[in-house]
């Protein structure tokens, strides 16, 4: 089900199948790019939802200046979603 060429492959749980799409928001025209400056670093962000067949939970992160969003963002809403299934027990309604 997971396409390991995906950039969003370390959104990929054990808990529950997630379904996202990874996004990198430029800040800056690429004249820019190489300065050594956090202000000039890419937004990262990633939107999810899970289950894939039966959604109960919807994730958007944006990270700031961090980058790309399959490597920063998309672990983020991974643990977000995960901990949304263990803490309200949901796994055996799925």
């Amino acid at each position: 089900m997971y396409d390991n060429g995906g950039t969003g492959w370390a959104a990929r749980s054990t808990v529950v199948d997630i379904a996202g799409k990874t996004g990198t928001a430029q800040v800056v025209g690429r004249r820019f790019q190489g300065v050594d400056s956090w202000r000039y670093n890419d937004h990262a962000w990633f939107v999810a939802f899970a289950p894939v067949n039966k959604p109960k939970i919807t994730v958007a992160v944006l990270v700031e200046h961090g980058g790309h969003g399959g490597s920063v963002a998309a672990p983020i809403a991974k643990r977000i979603i995960e901990e949304y299934f263990k803490l309200n027990n949901l796994m055996e309604q799925i």
